[in-house]
């Protein structure tokens, strides 16, 4: 049978001396042990230690958040910004976001070997990253955003196969996207949006198939969006906003169902909206993609996307009749189809019955329809707006007919601009009961009569422009005493006063 043994040692009634010796040997192994295990541990402290107060000692602390507080009178664990890990007792988290840090990132922080998470936003910090961070393959968290950092994206930021975060936005690098990038096949967000990042979209983007952010907006990218795109079957928002995106937005785009942010404004894109949009974007809130060269219709489908909070296909070349279902979309509160050439329905029965529609939209703050050429006439429906109605733009579309007496209902209103067009008849006193009212504009129409004293009410009120009409009789006091030092200043020429 074999015998049982501690550690190696014989059993007690084999030999009792040689029992004895051997275990007192085992019990200092073990001390022994110990002890290396605390000295490693110390000496790995030590190393992370020795990082941060390098980091400390070359950075300006503008506010002295790290000069009072890193200091060796303190566990390292315990300094302000630093999360260690529970088992190995290393610095795994480093958040000094937002406390006036400037100077240069020193290359001493990849050092920090078990950092997981590295967070240096909103501080004043210049100059290139050091290439050391690409020794920090842990890290799977990276946000440098409103920094001042600039030359070229790192290569080295390839290497960091665990990374599912990287926030480079508004800082100042230049150069094109590099390939290395497209090795992080975790990634989940990337944001550098607000830079000098330049040349092409890489179609290798689409392999990221953990990708749900993805906003390059504002930089110099040029050349066509890549039809891969839309293998990123998890995306949640994409903005490519102002740049020098040019060609056709690639149909594959809007078969993204999981799609929530599309902002692709201020690019040279061309093309027609698919006719399915609405159906295959169920889960679209904000589609925004005015300033671009986009033609044709507005797709009816459009007002099946009942997610939709946030519509702007302004400063397009959309033409044809506005949709009369977009009182389908309850949630929506911006719609901007400013800058077109839409028009209304040919018969006059049946002009602005969009309007009718839009006014079941409870939630509508903003309704631009500025410079189209919409003819017609304001209807009375325009007073069934709820209250979250704040701002009306209807410059410059071909209207005609009167101001209806029913706009006094729009009690939340702050901005009223109907100018440039071919309005007639009075200025509707019930506009007096617009109380937050702060931008009055009717200029260049056919308005006659005298102004209503009933406007005086409008204490809040610090623009008004009622130029270029037929108005007669007196100004009254109230509109001398406006106070326009916030907006645009009193005009009231080219009346017959």
């Amino acid at each position: 049978e074999r015998k049982r043994t501690y550690c190696g040692c014989p059993e007690p009634w084999q030999n009792v001396n040689k029992w004895t010796e051997c275990i007192g040997l085992a019990n200092v192994e073990h001390l022994l042990l110990f002890a290396s295990l605390a000295m490693t541990t110390l000496s790995n402290l030590t190393t992370d230690q020795s990082a941060l107060l390098a980091f400390k000692a070359r950075v300006v602390d503008y506010r002295s958040v790290l000069t009072n507080n890193w200091s060796l009178s303190y566990p390292i664990c315990g300094w302000v910004g630093i999360s260690c890990g529970s088992r190995h007792q290393r610095v795994t988290a480093l958040n000094l976001s937002d406390i006036g840090l400037g100077g240069t990132i020193p290359p001493h922080l990849g050092n920090l070997t078990f950092l997981v998470s590295l967070d240096v936003a909103h501080n004043n910090f210049h100059g290139h990253l050091p290439n050391e961070l690409g020794q920090l393959r842990r890290l799977r968290f990276i946000r440098f955003g409103f920094t001042k950092l600039s030359g070229s994206i790192p290569t080295w930021i390839g290497v960091l196969s665990k990374l599912q975060t990287l926030r480079l936005y508004n800082n100042s690098f230049t150069g094109p996207i590099p390939n290395s990038l497209l090795n992080l096949s975790k990634l989940g967000v990337f944001d550098a949006m607000h830079n000098v990042i330049d040349g092409n979209i890489p179609s290798g983007i689409g392999n990221f198939s953990s990708l749900f952010i993805l906003n390059l907006g504002y930089n110099n990218l040029q050349g066509q969006i890549p039809t891969e795109i839309g293998n990123l079957q998890n995306l949640d928002a994409l903005v490519l906003s102002t740049n020098n995106l040019s060609g056709l937005i690639p149909p594959t785009i809007f078969n993204i169902s999981t799609l929530r942010v599309l902002n692709l404004i201020r690019n040279q894109l061309s093309g027609h909206l698919p006719s399915t949009i609405g159906h295959s974007l169920p889960s679209i809130e904000y589609l925004t993609l005015s300033d671009n060269n986009l033609i044709g219709t507005i797709p009816n489908s459009i007002t099946n996307a009942s997610k939709l909070i946030g519509l702007d296909l302004s400063l397009n070349s959309f033409s044809g009749h506005i949709p009369n279902t977009f009182g389908n979309l309850r949630r929506l509160g911006v719609l901007s189809l400013a800058f077109n050439n839409l028009t209304t329905e040919s018969s006059s029965a049946d002009q602005w019955s969009f309007l009718s529609s839009l006014t079941n939209c409870r939630n509508l703050t903003i309704l631009a329809l500025a410079y189209n050429p919409l003819g017609g006439i304001l209807p009375p429906v325009i007073g069934n707006f709820s209250a979250s109605l704040r701002q009306f733009f209807a410059y410059n579309c071909k209207l005609g007919g009167s101001i209806p007496k029913e706009i006094g209902n729009l009690r939340g209103l702050i901005d009223l601009e109907l100018g440039f067009n071919d309005l007639n008849g009075t200025i509707s006193p019930t506009m007096g009961r617009l109380k937050r009212l702060q931008g009055l504009y009717l200029e260049d129409n056919n308005l006659e009569g005298s102004i209503p004293h009933d406007l005086c009410h409008l204490e809040l009120m610090y623009g008004i422009r009622l130029n270029g009409n037929k108005l007669s009789g007196h100004i009254p006091p109230c509109l001398a005493s406006l106070d326009i030092s916030k907006g645009t200043p009193l005009r009231l020429q080219q009346a017959h006063f």
